[in-house]
């Protein structure tokens, strides 16, 4: 199951996303109520959702749910959400007292209590009456006998939520908070005022945790149950709440006798019991009880701090006869443990294992027990990584030894693949949702800084703050404010991956998100990608409710569909959903048209209840205006190979100027055919820059069609989840990322570790390495291939300190300039310095190495080892004029020498030698860079090029 509430809200968002993948257009709300096969899920499609949706919420699902619960609503309403319940606000007050009866006064008194009690607890929570008018604000309301109703609050605040008014006597308080416990999990309110009403009165405001980000919450509700007898209610208030009822610590009785509550407890965690009386005993109790879980403090004399047993949060039950709740404590963001992300490598498996296996023992140790999970954390990240690899993510001390024993038990094992950086994926609108980026601004710099850049952007265009939008200030989000909150939060995740030293192999996406893709390659402008999103998002507004078309799905390729084009010439394609399924548009007859002749056919067809705009033929009315706009903009070229959803061509977006943002509006959606031009040209890793997953299943069906295998998708942010970065990036430092593990953790702690060992068995040379081998490296002519379609790189160039290296070095930057590169020329003597000249090194291809005098075979040997140790994880280019190379000299053995042993010792660092007469210059020195071959050794004599082979003899 995934770490995090899974409530009927989040399952019901999860099918949406679902349905939205498989049939290329999200549901609206009203089409819940519909059969899926409405909808364009066929029955294949319905065993894999009940299948993923009981691992996604740790139930065993009957395979044929679906047909005794056809609709998206029906489905969630099938069981029971377990998500916690945060209680935010907290509010007490006494009934009046009459002076001659000293009693309370009917009517009026009970009334003002119920007011200033409300008014207290929606204080404690930081809101104001005002602010909830019209609101989906419930009111649940418990008494015994007369008194203030529901009503009568809701209608004082003027909500528009549920009313519900409880009177079952003593536990009536507790069965309005299972009431609106049951409501907020559902979805029915947003907010909760849970009131007992009696002498006094006390109100509680609850609301999903999910909800509750930055909200002071006292303590959080894990389980609810309305039962016959307090015993039943109480195990079913745990079974609910997934609680085990050994481990409550503190029980608080409204009414009822003591020994009702009979958990098992062990001898040596005591029970503590407290006790509350008078008709709001219920909802007493439940405050007390809240209150103390934030303090940390029993509330009974003379036992003072919370006992604790083995490390886990306190957990206390409210119970009465007929009603039981099950609460738990809940640490601030602030006071919780971060999660930091743990790795250990070895050059075998049992090796890793072994290594493992040392590290838990020493955990274990009196050494081992005070050191900070951070510590271990960066310690651990700056060691060098072997090929075999294990990583995972962790925020307690209990969860890192759970994970290292199952390294050394060789559960977790990850070979390293390669370290080629990853394709990052733009998904489209559907994504986004409320205070999405609100914890990310919170805990991780990167993305602040980032949100911060673009802060002054937003305001001047949109006239509203990203990160307020981001932090769910501003609420919810329309029409008007969902796409540039999307666009925002695609720009900073980029910037977040980026500050990690992770720069992107290529990018790709699909419509708004293409337009945070072409941002983030250099092809576009903030200012204007931000000019296009709202211009796009304010069309679609004024022309959502005013279209005459339709759409449906159908199980058609695009090689059948255009077999069709003449039978049905008014019907045109609107997303291409997989490769052999996609979304038609057109006028309704003609699309209902074709759905019922490929009923006819036994294929699938079916109409859907929303209709975008831009796939509509309406839409040709609103290009006019945007064309006048995009005239404006200044088209670039991206730095990164970009793959087109909207060109036939996944390949041929070069220029995105008017008319290609144009046919982005207007033309079908190709995703899937960009996912499989970025698979077949060797991209294997897939980071999805969106605030929740929506491509991934799209990129692993299309891998798993195309027959591609070592496929990942990777997501940066997850709804309702936590920590999905640091899983993801665990996963690019296990996949053999060079950099992004040293980013996070820039520094070491002097931690004494166990040293790794060397070995764990005798190491055997084979007979073939035993044997003498003669090896005999000639030359032979391999001419340099035609260079297409290279993107922008970046290289440094570093000279010693005489004149002709420094002139060689100028030419050389001139020449790569030209042909569409960046260079940096850096003496040696500045190489510290390279980190703070250019900002973010990930970027650079490589490291060229220009010697006045390569004869001085030492200085060369000298210049090369400070590279390495400075620049190592790039690609090193040594690069000579003359017959150095090809003579018998000293000088060239040198040379030779020191590339072969480097390929031999240090295979991550690659040493090429490149040697260039003066007649082929620097143009051919340019052009063997930008080629990137993999060839170890390359002389160019009179404009041919020769490299080394080697031939073995025994």
């Amino acid at each position: 199951m995934k770490e995090g509430p899974w409530g009927e809200e989040e399952v019901r968002r999860w099918l949406l996303d679902r349905i939205a993948l498989l049939t290329g257009v999200r549901p609206a709300p009203e089409d819940t109520e519909r059969p899926m096969h409405e909808l364009g899920v066929s029955s294949r499609d319905t065993v894999e959702l009940v299948t993923e949706l009981g691992e996604l919420i740790g139930r065993d699902l009957p395979a044929g749910l679906l047909w005794r619960q056809p609709t998206v609503s029906t489905l969630v309403e099938s069981f029971a959400g377990t998500e916690p319940i945060a209680v935010t606000g907290v509010g007490r007050a006494f009934a009046e007292t009459s002076p001659d009866s000293g009693g309370p006064t009917p009517g009026s008194g009970r009334h003002r209590a119920l007011l200033d009690a409300t008014r207290a607890a929606l204080s404690c929570g930081g809101i104001t009456a005002g602010s909830l008018r019209d609101s989906r604000t419930g009111v649940y309301l418990g008494r015994s006998g007369s008194g203030p109703a529901a009503e009568q609050l809701s209608s004082w605040l003027e909500l528009r939520g549920p009313m519900v008014t409880v009177d079952t006597g003593g536990a009536a308080s507790l069965v309005a908070v299972h009431r609106a416990v049951r409501d907020l999990r559902c979805g029915a309110t947003e907010l909760a005022l849970v009131v007992g009403s009696g002498v006094g009165c006390g109100v509680v405001l609850l609301k999903r945790l999910v909800e509750a980000e930055g909200d002071r919450v006292y303590a959080v509700i894990r389980g609810t149950a309305v039962r016959a007898g307090a015993e039943a209610a109480l195990a079913e208030a745990h079974a609910v709440g997934g609680t085990d009822p050994s481990t409550v610590d503190y029980i608080a009785c409204a009414h009822g006798p003591v020994d009702d509550f009979g958990t098992c407890h062990v001898p040596e965690q005591p029970l503590l019991v407290g006790t509350s009386r008078g008709e709001d005993a219920g909802i007493a109790a439940l405050i007390t009880t809240a209150l103390a879980l934030y303090a940390g403090r029993v509330p009974l004399p003379d036992v003072g701090e919370w006992p604790r047993y083995a490390g886990t949060r306190a957990v206390a039950g409210v119970g009465a006869e007929d009603a039981h709740v099950v609460v738990q404590e809940w640490l601030p963001a602030g006071h919780r443990a971060r999660a930091h992300v743990f790795a250990l490598s070895g050059p075998t498996p049992s090796v890793l294992r072994h290594r493992a296996d040392e590290l838990v023992d020493w955990l274990e140790s009196p050494k081992g027990r005070a050191v900070p999970a951070a510590d271990l954390a960066a310690t651990l990240a700056c060691r060098d990584h072997d090929d075999h690899r294990a990583t995972f993510v962790a925020s307690e001390r209990q969860g890192v030894l759970d994970s290292l024993r199952a390294v050394a038990d060789g559960l977790v094992h990850t070979e390293a693949a390669s370290a080629d950086a990853p394709a990052f994926v733009f998904s489209g609108y559907g994504s986004q949702w409320r205070a999405m980026g609100g914890r990310l601004l919170a805990t991780e710099p990167g993305f602040r800084a980032a949100v911060e850049g673009l802060e002054s952007v937003f305001l001047a265009q949109a006239g509203f703050s990203l990160r307020a939008l981001l932090r769910g200030d501003h609420g919810g989000m329309d029409a008007a404010t969902a796409h540039p909150a999307l666009f925002g939060m695609q720009l900073a995740l980029a910037g977040l991956w980026r500050a990690h030293g992770v720069e992107p192999a290529a990018v790709l996406g699909h419509g708004t998100g293409e337009i945070a893709a072409a941002v983030v390659t250099g092809a576009m402008a903030v200012e204007d990608g931000l000019w296009l999103v709202l211009t796009r998002a304010r069309l679609f507004s004024a022309m959502r409710d005013g279209g005459s078309g339709a759409m449906a799905v159908v199980d058609l390729s695009e090689v059948e569909l255009r077999e069709l084009e003449t039978r049905f010439p008014e019907v045109s394609v609107a997303v291409f959903s997989t490769q052999e399924q996609c979304t038609v548009s057109g006028d309704i007859a003609a699309v209902s048209a074709l759905v019922t002749y490929l009923d006819g056919m036994g294929r699938l067809a079916r109409m859907l209840g929303r209709v975008e705009p831009g796939s509509l033929p309406e839409v040709d009315v609103v290009l006019r205006e945007l064309r006048y706009g995009l005239g404006a903009l200044a088209p670039g070229l991206p730095r990164t190979k970009f793959y087109s959803s909207v060109l036939d061509d996944p390949r041929g977006g070069k220029v995105f100027d008017e008319e290609y943002w144009v046919a982005n509006l207007r033309r079908p959606v190709r995703f899937p055919q960009a996912v499989a031009a970025a698979l077949a040209d060797g991209h294997r890793t897939f980071v999805e820059i969106a605030p929740h997953p929506i491509a991934g299943e799209v990129i692993a069906r299309i891998a798993d069609a195309t027959g591609h295998t070592g496929v990942r998708a990777l997501p940066t942010l997850a709804r309702g989840s936590h920590d999905d970065f640091l899983h993801s990036v665990a996963a690019l430092h296990a996949a053999g990322h060079p950099t992004v593990l040293g980013h996070r953790y820039p520094g070491s702690p002097a931690l004494d570790l166990p040293r790794p060992p060397a070995a764990l068995a005798p190491r055997t040379p084979p007979d073939a390495v035993v044997a003498e081998l003669v090896a005999e490296h000639r030359w032979e002519e391999r001419p340099l291939p035609e260079i297409d379609g290279v993107g922008m790189r970046s290289w440094v160039l570093i000279t010693d300190d005489q004149p002709p290296s420094l002139a060689r070095s100028v030419r050389l930057a001139t020449k790569l300039t030209a042909a569409g590169d960046e260079a940096l020329a850096l003496p040696i003597d500045q190489i510290d310095e390279f980190p703070s000249l250019v900002g973010n090194a990930s970027r650079f291809a490589g490291v060229v190495l220009l010697f006045a005098n390569p004869d001085r075979h030492d200085r060369v040997h000298t210049m090369t080892a400070t590279v390495l140790r400075r620049l190592g994880w790039l690609r090193l280019y040594l690069a000579v004029h003359g017959d150095v190379t090809t003579d018998e000299t000293e000088n060239s053995a040198a040379l030779r020498g020191l590339v072969r042993a480097l390929a031999a010792e240090h295979p991550h660092a690659r040493l090429t030698l490149i040697d260039i007469d003066e007649e082929s210059g620097m143009s051919v020195l340019a052009a063997e860079l930008r080629a990137a071959f993999e060839d170890d050794e390359v002389i160019w004599r009179d404009g041919h090029r020769f490299v080394t082979s080697e031939t073995v003899e025994r």
